[in-house]
């Protein structure tokens, strides 16, 4: 079972649940798709800085994510992503082994892991592909697959602007978990990793949400 957070993290998710609520009018759909504990990956479609809190608050758990190495060298930004449940990617490196000894460890011990299946952010707002290493980490996790999709972030603060949207509506609508049954069936063939892959972004890409649903939010 997942540890109480500390301080820190539950002080930052109520900070960024506030102000996404106030500021962005966020709301959420398909939360019951979210396993109330125990370990589980949630993956979303990644257009904005805004994404990784947003999915998160939505989502009722407590969770871990990726953060840039660098964003982690100094000892406040250490101390900070830390405190927030941050795990280190060092994007130099390809598949960063350490991280995903890290993020295993965290599944084994019973929580919840946010990740990006694309790995960075939409230039458009549109969903792209996800990386091989996603169905790699999947494969070797063994635990539920959670899809979600956020909309109306790139709007909101997309890639290439420079200051966020205020009240631009957010939404984040999660999909039914993918049991390892679904996702690796077997047996294993050279393709195993991006056909998991590609199974997950066909998930997250099925789960819509209506703009005229949208527009009801944003008045």
């Amino acid at each position: 079972m997942s540890a109480v957070p500390g301080p820190p993290y539950a002080l930052g998710v109520w900070f960024c649940r506030t102000i996404l609520r106030e500021f962005f009018s966020l709301t959420a759909s398909g939360e019951e798709w979210v396993p109330p504990e125990g370990p589980c990956i949630i993956a979303s479609n990644h257009a904005s800085f805004l994404d990784p809190p947003a999915v998160a608050s939505a989502s009722g758990r407590d969770v871990y994510s990726f953060a840039r190495k660098s964003l982690t060298r100094s000892k406040v930004g250490s101390w900070l992503f830390r405190s927030l449940r941050t795990v280190p990617v060092d994007r130099d490196r390809g598949n960063d082994l350490h991280s995903i000894r890290v993020v295993l460890r965290r599944l084994r011990e019973g929580h919840a892991i946010l990740l990006f299946p694309e790995g960075i952010r939409s230039p458009d707002g549109s969903i792209g592909t996800a990386q091989r290493g996603v169905g790699l980490l999947a494969a070797m996790a063994q635990v539920p697959l959670v899809p979600a999709r956020i909309f109306g972030s790139f709007d909101a603060w997309g890639r290439g602007t420079g200051r966020p949207k205020f009240f631009s509506p957010l939404h984040v609508g999660f999909g039914p978990a993918l049991a390892p049954s679904d996702y690796d069936p077997g047996p294993a063939d050279r393709d195993r990793h991006r056909k998991i892959a590609d199974l997950l972004m066909a998930r997250i890409s099925a789960i819509s949400f209506t703009p005229e649903v949208f527009k009801r939010i944003a008045r």
